[in-house]
C-alpha cells in the first residue's frame, strides 16, 4: 500500500518548514546548544536520555489544546540559532517531501519565531531559509514555493519590522524573488484581534504574494466568513469549521477558495475529536476545493504517506479520488502557472497512474 501511494504525484501545500525538524537534527544540534540538559538525570544512559528527549520533541498523543501544541513548538525552536543549521532545515524539508513523493511543496515559516530569544535577524532568517531550499532544488527534482508566516500571537511590532523586511527583500534578492510565493496569518485565532493584521496582508499581497490563512481550525465558521472579508484569501490552512454553516461554504465555493486540510494535526490539536469524525469527505463531498497536507510532520512524527494511508483506510478515499485532489491542489497553488502547466503535462493530464480506476490502496 505504502509503494503505491508513494508512486502517485503528490502536491503538499501546507507544512511548517520550522515545525519538520528531523529529530537527528534536534538531537545533534539540541546537545550542541545544552538545550536538553535538564533532561539528564544520575545514572542515565545515552539511550534513555535520547528516548526522554524523542518524548519532549515528539506530539505522539491528541494534547489539551490546540495552544498546547504551539507550545511545544519552542524547544525544536532553540535548535534554530544560526544561518547553517536554518539552512540545513531548509534542505532537509525538501529533501523529505521529494522522498514522499511530492512533486510540489509549499513550505511555510514565520522568521519572528524563528527569530525569538537570538540575534538572528529577520532578514537573514529568510535568506537562510531561501539558499537551503536551492540548495536542495540543484539535488531533488521537486518543485517549491515558500510561505510567509505572520504570527498572530507573537509580538505585533516584530511582525510589522518582519513583514517589512520580507517586502525590502523582494525588491532586491533575486533568490527571495524566485522562491517566496505567499503569505499567512498564523497561531492561535482571536476573533476580536482579526482586523489589525490587514495592513501587513495587504502589503504582502501588493508585493506581489498570494494569500492563505489559519481559520476555522479551532474557532467557528464565523471567522472564516470574517476572514474572506477581511483579508481576500485565495485559500484558508484547515478551515474545517466550514461544514458547520452552509452559508459559509456557499460563500467559500462562490469564491473559490481552496481548503489545506490536515487531518492527523486537527486531531492531536483536539481540532475534532477523532479521525473517523474529521469532516474532510464532507468538504469534497460538498464541492469544496480540498487538499492533504502533513503539517508539521516531524513533529507529529508522521509523513505524507501516512496521511495518505490513514484517509484511505479511516475515509475510504480511493487512488482516483487521490488523484482529484492532488489536481486540484495543483491548480490551487501559488507558483507561476508555467511551472503549473509544465507539472500538470507530466504529471496530472490523465489517470493514466492508477492502476486501476477507483481502487482503494492495498485492496
Amino acid at each position: 500500500m505504502n509503494d503505491l501511494l508513494k508512486t502517485l504525484p503528490k502536491v503538499e501545500l501546507h507544512r511548517h518548514l520550522d515545525g519538520s525538524l528531523r529529530f537527528e537534527t534536534v538531537f545533534d544540534h539540541g546537545q550542541r546548544l545544552g538545550i536538553f540538559d535538564h533532561l539528564k538525570t544520575s545514572g542515565m544512559n545515552a539511550h534513555d536520555f535520547k528516548q526522554e528527549v524523542w518524548k519532549k520533541v515528539k506530539i505522539l498523543t491528541p494534547m489539551v489544546s490546540l495552544q498546547a501544541v504551539l507550545d511545544s513548538f519552542w524547544l525544536t525552536q532553540k535548535v534554530m540559532d544560526y544561518e547553517a543549521i536554518i539552512e540545513q532545515v531548509a534542505f532537509e524539508n525538501v529533501e523529505d517531501c521529494w522522498r514522499d513523493g511530492v512533486v510540489l511543496a509549499e513550505l511555510r515559516f514565520a522568521p519572528v519565531f524563528m527569530a525569538q530569544g537570538k540575534r538572528l535577524s529577520h532578514a537573514s532568517i529568510i535568506q537562510s531559509v531561501c539558499r537551503g531550499v536551492e540548495k536542495a532544488l540543484k539535488k531533488f527534482p521537486i518543485h517549491i514555493g515558500l510561505i510567509y508566516i505572520i504570527p498572530r500571537g507573537l509580538d505585533f511590532e516584530q511582525n510589522q519590522l518582519s513583514t517589512r523586511t520580507l517586502v525590502q527583500l523582494l525588491k532586491k534578492d533575486s533568490l527571495v524573488q524566485k522562491l517566496m510565493v505567499g503569505a499567512d496569518l498564523a497561531d492561535v485565532e482571536k476573533f476580536e484581534e482579526m482586523s489589525r493584521f490587514v495592513p501587513m496582508i495587504n502589503d504582502l499581497r501588493e508585493s506581489g504574494l498570494k494569500i492563505t490563512i489559519h481559520s476555522g481550525e479551532d474557532t467557528n465558521a464565523s471567522c472564516l466568513e470574517r476572514t474572506f472579508e477581511l483579508y481576500r484569501p485565495l485559500r484558508i490552512g484547515h478551515g474545517i469549521k466550514v461544514i458547520e454553516d452552509p452559508k459559509v461554504m456557499a460563500v467559500a465555493r462562490d469564491l473559490g477558495i481552496h481548503f489545506e486540510v490536515c487531518a492527523t494535526s486537527n486531531y492531536l490539536t483536539r481540532c475534532v475529536a477523532s479521525l473517523q469524525e474529521h469532516p474532510i469527505r464532507q468538504m469534497m463531498e460538498q464541492g469544496l476545493s480540498i487538499s492533504i497536507n502533513s503539517d508539521d510532520p516531524h513533529l507529529m512524527n508522521i509523513d505524507l504517506i501516512y496521511e495518505y494511508t490513514t484517509l484511505a483506510e479511516v475515509h475510504k478515499f480511493t487512488l482516483q479520488e487521490f488523484f482529484e485532489i492532488n489536481k486540484n491542489a495543483l491548480k490551487a497553488s501559488f507558483i507561476t502557472d508555467e511551472n503549473k502547466k509544465l507539472l500538470e503535462q507530466k504529471y496530472f493530464t490523465s489517470s493514466g497512474v492508477l492502476e486501476s480506476k477507483g481502487r482503494r490502496p492495498g485492496r
